[in-house]
């Protein structure tokens, strides 16, 4: 998991008015992706070419700084003041006097400067990753070139990954680090000599001198279009989750390794914001007594008795992860591994020793097709659980894979039906033609571990809600600059289906998916399977299902009637083929989720075809 990031975003409002749209843009989208989903990132807004020193919302540090460079909020979490304070200086360009090209306004370097003391001010999380953008076009003159060796001091102190967001740069300028870089080199007391550059523009040279800051700074630092970084800005992220790791002694009989389990996997749920709790009763309210006739409260007597009981039930024993048995992954249904999550036994980092026995253990499980069935206690005296341990050495590493597994009350008991028993019968050969058709379209659909893969899949839900709330702040700010609160009403915010999203996660059969063209070659496949497998979906006192029809058997070189003396024998079949094959040309993926697995997909299928069905169920 990538940790936290503190970034600074260095704006020159003095580029063209077509650029700044599309820089500030970037911005907004910058602080609003750090607020949702929270991650813990920090952000800074430095802006520059404002006369007069706009005075931004933290710009009061102790520190000179050079006149027109305003600081419109320090380092820390984002809040919406940040987007605020911005459209508000965005807001005055137009009517307040520029800084230009004149002697007025401050170059990129001084702005830099005052990036890195933004970044040395803050003392707080240390271990966060951090990173400047520059955005400008570098039109202006460097007044004050000894500055880059401050620059790359500071820098390289404090790890600073620098981006230049360029504006207008041509792209085929070279940097000449032999030259420029010689002056950048830490130590070094000479400041950057004018003409090393060569017979070119200021832009030009100004473009020279930041690609290579961006190669003397290093650590990752690049020189990226303005395009580039919407593109990245606009890309959906995840939650950062902080990995924890419990440290606990991994049993088997007589043997104990100091081992580590990690959570690797868990269900990411969005938990709604509950309502405060009325300071009053409202008027029709009561209050219900559990116990005595004048007290709503509970008596100690059984608050004691509910504390000895909760204490009586309790089985003692200390926390650990103890080994009973191994057996065969053969043994082990996949129903039992599917959980609410899945967690990873490692040893510890430094445990020379017990790496070496974890990996011995694992290595001889994998090599003989074992799982270990264990017994695990979260804390001392807790309820314990009993699990299974799946082997991987995959990728050089030796871990152990942790499932808990259901106890009797766990379980559901589940009657299948028998399908021998229906008492319909026809011919091996139709069997044979229809086990066929199904198999060339599982054939057609397999695909390979880089399709839907989970670090690739987003969940649409929490996406869609992050970029609801993304648009609905960029909403309250641009109705904010000079108002106050606004309504909770006027505030409703409705976004359609994110694009990224019908190309991934969802929409699997539209055009751009990565899954569209296997649809497409299975299309033929789908249809016949259709005509064969007919089903009309009903609808009785607001309960979906379908209605089989025993009366025709369809297969894929014709159909075969088996009950003549059906009443309804004319009425479903040909109906539903046609309304299925309908449904073929706007979606390839609901017809495959209709054939492999009507059941899921049994309210969508009520939904598209309901209304196509002359006296349908």
């Amino acid at each position: 998991m990538s940790r936290s990031t503190s970034t600074v975003f260095a704006l020159d409002i003095n580029i063209p008015p077509e650029s700044l749209s599309r820089a500030v843009e970037f911005c907004r989208l910058s602080i609003a992706s750090a607020m949702f989903p929270a991650s813990g990132d920090e952000i800074a807004l430095v802006v520059t070419g404002a006369a007069g020193g706009v005075v931004g919302v933290g710009d009061g540090s102790s520190a000179a700084r050079p006149p027109y460079i305003s600081v419109l909020c320090p380092l820390g979490p984002p809040t919406p003041d940040s987007i605020l304070a911005l459209n508000r200086v965005v807001a005055k360009r137009d009517g307040v006097e520029t800084g230009g090209k004149g002697e007025k306004s401050a170059d990129f370097i001084e702005m830099l400067l005052v990036c890195g003391q933004l970044i040395a001010e803050r003392k707080r999380c240390k271990q966060n990753r951090r990173v400047v953008y520059l955005l400008t076009d570098a039109g202006m003159e460097v007044s004050r070139k000894m500055n880059f060796v401050t620059v790359c001091e500071s820098f390289r102190t404090y790890g600073v990954t620098l981006f230049v967001v360029g504006i207008g740069f041509s792209g085929t300028v070279k940097s000449r680090v032999n030259d420029v870089g010689d002056a950048c080199d830490v130590g070094n007391d000479a400041e950057m000599p004018v003409g090393v550059i060569g017979d070119t523009s200021l832009r030009e040279e100004n473009e020279q001198v930041l690609r290579a800051l961006c190669q003397v700074v290093d650590n990752g630092s690049a020189v990226i279009s303005l395009e580039s970084a919407l593109a990245n800005v606009e890309r959906l992220s995840t939650r950062k989750v902080k990995p924890t790791a419990q440290r606990i002694v991994f049993t088997i009989g007589d043997v104990h390794i100091a081992t580590q389990m990690s959570v690797k996997t868990k269900r990411e749920v969005f938990t709604a914001p509950r309502p405060p709790a009325p300071l009053e009763r409202g008027t029709g309210s009561r209050k219900i007594n559990y116990s005595g006739p004048d007290t709503g409260q509970v008596q100690e007597s059984e608050r004691g008795e509910g504390i000895s009981l909760a204490e009586a039930v309790k089985i003692r024993g200390p926390r650990g992860l103890e080994a009973i048995s191994c057996v065969s992954l053969k043994e082990v249904p996949v129903w039992l591994l599917v959980g609410d999550g899945s967690r990873t036994i490692t040893p510890l980092p430094n445990d020379l020793t017990g790496a070496k026995a974890f990996r011995s253990i694992v290595r001889a499980m994998a090599q003989n097709g074992l799982a270990m069935v264990v017994r695990y206690v979260y804390i001392q005296d807790a309820n314990p659980v009993l699990g299974v341990c799946v082997p991987s050495s995959d990728e050089g590493r030796d871990v152990l894979f942790f499932s808990a597994l259901p106890f009797a009350e766990d379980v559901r008991h589940l009657k299948f039906p028998d399908y021998d028993s229906m008492g319909v019968s026809v011919g091996e050969s139709v069997m044979e033609e229809e086990e066929a058709l199904v198999a060339s379209v599982v054939d057609g659909m397999t695909v390979g571990p880089d399709v839907l893969n989970p670090h690739q899949t987003f969940n649409p839900f929490l996406q869609q809600l992050y970029a609801t709330q993304r648009a609905k702040l960029h909403f309250w700010c641009s109705q904010n600059i000079e108002k106050g609160l606004m309504n909770e009403g006027e505030n409703n915010v409705t976004l359609p289906l994110m694009q990224q999203l019908r190309v991934s996660s969802t929409a699997f059969g539209s055009p751009g998916n990565q899954l569209e063209p296997l649809f497409a070659k299975v299309r033929n496949q789908l249809q016949r399977c259709c005509r064969t497998f007919v089903y009309v979906p009903s609808n009785r006192n607001n309960r979906i299902g379908f209605d089989w029809q025993p009366h025709r058997r369809y297969t894929p070189m014709g159909s075969i009637v088996l009950n003549q003396g059906h009443d309804g024998s004319a009425r479903a079949p040909f109906t539903a083929a046609n309304s299925v094959e309908q449904c073929h040309t706007s979606s390839s993926v609901g017809t495959a989720a209709k054939v492999l697995n009507p059941s899921v997909s049994q309210q969508i299928v009520a939904s598209d075809l309901g209304k196509q069905i002359p006296g349908g169920h």
